[in-house]
């Protein structure tokens, strides 16, 4: 059951969230949420709850419109905290390759849509944190170039 799988990663924000659509994977996430005080129409920030890492793989990113977008990541670590994430801005004239226990949200596109080239491993074992549950905070993200 080892190798990989690809497919398409949609995003698409509708009203104050951000759905994605692994094809590869399955999966159909909500990935952030809008705080009270950011219109959908002049996204500046995303808050953001989950993150995981996937200990046997690693997971690509590959923007096949250019568009721009965000990626929150933290060094490996058991003892993960909220103020171990960075948020760091990509132009869409690449992509990025997240290795093994990086942590991780699917990344956060700047525009209403965008369509990523998905590949990762084909055994799909995912650590989790919910900051919001286990510290009480949320992740606020720049959605804006730096």
């Amino acid at each position: 059951m080892g190798g990989e799988c690809s497919g398409d990663f949609l995003y698409k924000w509708t009203g104050d969230q951000c759905t994605a659509i692994n094809k590869a994977v399955g999966g159909d996430y909500v990935t952030g949420r809008l705080p009270r005080n950011v219109s959908p129409c002049n996204r500046t920030h995303v808050l953001v709850r989950e993150a995981n890492y996937h200990p046997d793989g690693g997971q690509v990113f590959y923007p096949k419109n250019k568009d721009p977008f965000i990626a929150v990541l933290a060094l490996p670590t058991d003892d993960i905290k909220p103020e171990n994430f960075q948020a760091f801005y990509f132009d869409g004239s690449f992509g990025v390759q997240i290795h093994a226990d990086i942590w991780h949200q699917p990344v956060y596109p700047i525009n209403d849509e965008a369509s990523f080239l998905g590949k990762q491993g084909a055994v799909h074992a995912c650590v989790v944190v919910d900051t919001a549950e286990e510290f009480g905070k949320y992740l606020l993200v720049p959605l804006t170039k730096p």
